[in-house]
């Protein structure tokens, strides 16, 4: 079932802290040095931040307070400069719980576990209800009780990663279950650090298991760490395996090795030829090549073996779109197609408007994009389209607007609305 499922001496003490203090005094003068010779453009989201470090140095004049000290934290935790959090940590007193969680991030990061649950257990100790602190360590002492306790606790609290926390409880509460289990869940929430934990938990186990080490390649890989060789595990285990392939397609893909990544993919579509989402990653694959009409017909392959699956439609739609491919005719015709039979799906609506705005049917454009924006108003890929309609209009202030809104979250157009901003400003 698991194969188909496609992170003392006190003048020594008193000598530290000077060099804790000297660090950030070198910090907050390199921020005035570069404030003074290369002003940040005005589009960049840590201006002000960057503006409140220089006047704290100025305030106080290198004598800091224990409350300046937690202000300069409060700082670097909203410019998320963890690496200068976790030096100054040791040296400041009652850190906040902001401060602790932003160094709990960084250990998370570096699968510091023993420090981590140092961290979390602080954390708790000042916020016992903590969801997230609680989900990590839980995550951490799992499969013990007190695991079990700790996502327990998590899954009752309202907090963005409470449904993360549900979902792992109910896998938990079933007898039977193996780390490879909650890992899977791990990995769809993009919790690379601790899914790695849990697959080579797996692992150790049963050093037989191909698909986790399919699965730990691929994690790996997210976190820039090389998984190639636990992905060629996995297919010198079992060469029939459709993940083992599909992961290596991947990793070939985000090395830039474009030929070894479709000839994989490929290989892991004719293991399993009605999988759909190996039809539309060979597809995608084309379309990366710039082979476009292949990639056409791969993405109409994956539409066909799931009719009823709109992720898919939606998949082809965008292909259309933004490749302005035969916008002239049946690429158009499928993306007003699909629309028709899917009127409230924001995604098909933006392809739509999207479309337009490529064959400058502008008035058409904004009808399309601003029903999108209605049913969802914070959607990045609508706002961006919007943006270039708003610049093709002529209205400038507008199109700032959309591309500001595009940035506030990590998405696939961010680096572009960057790059509007800041040729617009």
């Amino acid at each position: 079932m698991r194969k188909a499922r496609p992170p003392i001496n006190f003048l020594l003490v008193q000598l530290v802290t000077r060099l804790s203090l000297l660090a950030a005094f070198l910090f907050v003068l390199t921020l005035v040095d570069n404030q003074r010779k290369n002003p940040s453009p005005s589009i960049q989201p840590t201006d002000n931040l960057d503006l409140q470090l220089v006047r704290l140095y100025q305030r106080t004049n290198g004598q800091w307070t224990d409350a300046d000290q937690e202000e300069l934290n409060r700082l670097l935790t909203a410019q998320n400069n963890i690496e200068m959090i976790s030096r100054r940590l040791p040296f400041t007193s009652s850190p906040s719980v902001p401060v602790l969680w932003a160094v709990a991030r960084q250990q998370r990061a570096m699968q510091d576990w023993q420090q981590l649950e140092q961290t979390l257990r602080t954390i708790l100790s000042s916020d016992p209800a903590h969801t997230g602190a609680n989900l990590w360590l839980g995550l951490l002492l799992l499969p013990d009780t007190d695991g079990v306790r700790h996502v327990q606790i998590a899954s009752s609290t309202p907090h963005e990663q409470q449904p993360l926390a549900a979902a792992v409880l109910g896998i938990v509460s079933v007898e039977g279950y193996t780390p490879a289990d909650v890992a899977l869940r791990l990995v769809e929430a993009g919790e690379w650090a601790f899914a790695e934990r849990f697959l080579t938990q797996q692992i150790e186990q049963n050093n037989l298991d191909a698909w986790a080490y399919a699965y730990r390649g691929y994690v790996r890989d997210q976190q820039n760490r090389d998984g190639l060789s636990d992905i060629q595990q996995a297919i010198s285990l079992e060469p029939t395996l459709s993940i083992g392939f599909y992961m290596l397609g991947l990793h070939e893909r985000s090395a830039g090795n474009l030929p070894a990544s479709l000839n994989a993919l490929q290989e892991a579509y004719l293991l399993e030829p009605d999988n759909p989402a190996l039809a539309a990653e060979v597809a995608a694959g084309y379309q990366l090549a710039q082979d476009r009409e292949s990639a056409e017909e791969w993405f109409g392959l994956a539409v066909s073996l799931a009719p009823n699956d709109v992720r898919f439609v939606r998949l082809q739609a965008a292909f259309y779109a933004e490749n302005a491919y035969l916008l002239d005719g049946r690429g158009l015709d499928f993306i007003q197609n699909a629309s028709e039979q899917y009127p409230e799906d924001v995604h098909l609506l933006a392809s739509l408007g999207r479309a337009y705005l490529e064959n400058e049917r502008l008035a058409d454009a904004e009808t399309a994009l601003q029903r999108a924006l209605l049913l969802a108003p914070e959607d990045a890929r609508t706002r961006y389209f919007l943006g270039n309609l708003a610049e093709n209009q002529g209205n400038i202030i507008a199109a700032l607007e959309h591309y500001s809104a595009v940035i506030l979250t990590k998405n696939p157009y961010t680096e572009q609305a960057l790059e509007a901003l800041r040729r617009l400003s």
